[in-house]
């Protein structure tokens, strides 16, 4: 599966849109001005993508409930399990044991953390899911809220919880809260470049808190390579997932 970057991918469906748009004008008589402002429309949201202080996770390949024809098109800890309905084509999946993995127990907060994550990468509501559904020494397991997972944080004080980073589970206006949450020098962490606590693995990626931004799309996210808070759609599916229990 072809790796895209957003700008490719942005200018990708521009083209795209644009077409159609013309196809349009020219066989159903729309009007200029309504062109003109479907384009301002694409080219703002385009804008915003490459443009924003959040760094776009490489689209590389297929996470949690994607097409695939191999495991080699899904991310780690992914297999490409067959579809029922459709022979031959496949969906990138876990069949993971359900008691597989270990608990990680924060010493400095008393949470309890999967040491490291299963399941692979997946959009918000997966993810949600995904927790609500894992049986690790016990049930009882949820994804963590932006105000836990910060707590994991280690060596970039104004990403750490109570730190100058504005994003939290009281402030969720996305222009107003994201202060100070740019993070540290990437891949600096304590932990082999990580910014967590030791005894923690996994990928030293972005991952999913179950706080959602004030307009109902978006949720917060935190990348430990360097200590990154920011906010994105709920349907992005390349978010890991990291649940905890208290």
């Amino acid at each position: 599966m072809a790796s895209i970057s957003a700008r490719s991918y942005v200018r990708g469906r521009f083209f795209e849109l644009v077409s159609t748009m013309l196809w349009w004008r020219t066989h159903y008589s729309m009007k200029i001005t309504t062109v003109a402002s479907l384009l301002s429309v694409v080219l703002f949201s385009g804008a915003f993508l490459v443009l924003s202080g959040c760094r776009a996770p490489r689209d590389e390949k297929g996470g949690l409930g994607q097409n695939c024809g191999s495991a080699a098109d899904c991310q780690d800890g992914l297999l490409c399990v067959a579809r029922e309905i459709e022979d031959g084509a496949g969906a990138c999946g876990s069949v993971e044991s359900r008691d597989g993995g270990s608990v990680y127990l924060d010493p400095e907060t008393g949470y309890e953390w999967q040491q490291t994550p299963m399941g692979g990468a997946m959009d918000w509501a997966s993810a949600e899911l995904h927790c609500r559904n894992l049986v690790l020494e016990g049930t009882g397991w949820r994804l963590p809220n932006i105000e836990e997972l910060r707590s994991l944080f280690r060596g970039c004080p104004a990403s750490e919880k109570g730190g100058a980073c504005g994003a939290t589970t009281e402030c969720v206006t996305y222009d107003v809260c994201l202060k100070d949450c740019a993070g540290c020098v990437a891949d600096a962490g304590p932990v082999g470049g990580c910014y967590w606590p030791d005894g923690l693995g996994g990928s030293c990626s972005w991952y999913w808190s179950s706080t959602s931004l004030d307009d109902g799309i978006g949720a917060w996210y935190v990348v430990f390579s360097y200590a990154h808070v920011c906010g994105r759609s709920k349907d992005f599916s390349f978010g890991l997932v990291r649940c905890i229990r208290r």
